[in-house]
């Protein structure tokens, strides 16, 4: 996988390294890329993944009938999705992730009244098989390899959720 750093995005190009054969043991036909052959076999795939915001700190004063000050209570925003790349023992090739071009994470809630924090985004999770590496697509340097199965790496890191006003808050509110 090589991976590129957008504006808000990535750009990864997945390469799995380990040349598979088949039980019979003969290659596959097709099987080195640029081959005029065609096969299901895909070893090389370039995806935009995109993680998600971070939510927004609330700005929520406290107001009640029998607190004369009751100052601010705004909550913290919560962390946006991450990007996670899982290796997985049950694939051989990236096929899946072919016609898969954008891999978008959720974005964060937002906080709440109460210094209630919002909820986390949704991580995207792109599974692929064990063997591929994530390269920097701009430098070409390896930023990490899955060799074993169901472990993950980040590949795009969420966005830090907002400060509510709670810690924006002085002695005297």
């Amino acid at each position: 996988m090589i991976f590129c750093w957008g504006m808000d995005f990535a750009v990864i190009f997945a390469e799995n390294l380990l040349k598979r054969t088949p039980s019979h043991g003969l290659p596959l036909p097709g099987g080195a890329r640029g081959s005029s052959m065609t096969s299901n076999f895909i070893d090389y795939v370039k995806i935009c993944g995109r993680s998600g915001a971070g939510g927004g700190g609330s700005a929520h004063f406290r107001r009640e009938k029998h607190v004369p000050k009751g100052g601010p209570d705004g909550g913290d925003g919560g962390r946006g999705g991450h990007v996670l790349v899982r290796g997985n023992a049950q694939l051989w090739t990236l096929l899946h992730l072919k016609y898969q071009k954008h891999v978008i994470a959720k974005p964060g809630k937002g906080g709440d009244a109460g210094r209630r924090t919002g909820a986390q985004g949704e991580d995207a999770v792109i599974e692929v098989p064990l063997g591929t590496v994530a390269k920097d697509a701009e430098t070409g340097k390896i930023l990490f390899e899955i060799t074993q199965d169901g472990q993950q790496a980040v590949l795009v890191p969420g966005g830090r959720g907002g400060l509510g006003n709670e810690h924006f808050k002085s002695a005297t509110n």
